[in-house]
């Protein structure tokens, strides 16, 4: 498994104060960049246990899903929707090596400069 980091937020708590962002954020620079190791829970690194990554990613999918929480106010299916969103948008960084390293360097402060 991967090991969750120290004192970051879940997603059912709020996110950051300064920046209300949802997971947890970096400030740079630039601004604030969620951090999508703090969305699903684990230590940032660039080399990951991919099949605990997907694992993580099917439990936290199964909570926060939408279709779950179809009988809940239309808050909470917003609230719902939106971190599910998070958490696919987070996944979807981290099993990639190549944006993994990219989100990575935008966590330090040293965001790379591709030529487009």
């Amino acid at each position: 498994r991967i090991a969750p980091v120290q004192g970051s937020p879940r997603l059912a708590q709020a996110g950051c104060l300064k920046c209300a962002a949802r997971g947890m954020c970096s400030e740079n620079g630039a601004g604030t960049v969620t951090d999508h190791f703090a969305t699903l829970g684990i230590q940032r690194a660039f080399v990951l246990d991919e099949a605990a990554l997907r694992a993580d990613y099917l439990r936290l999918m199964a909570a926060h899903h939408p279709d779950r929480h179809s009988l809940a106010s239309s808050i909470e299916q917003a609230g719902s929707t939106d971190r599910s969103a998070d958490v696919t948008r987070a996944f979807s960084t981290l099993s990639r090596r190549h944006s993994r390293a990219v989100h990575l360097l935008e966590l330090l402060g040293a965001p790379l400069m591709e030529d487009t």
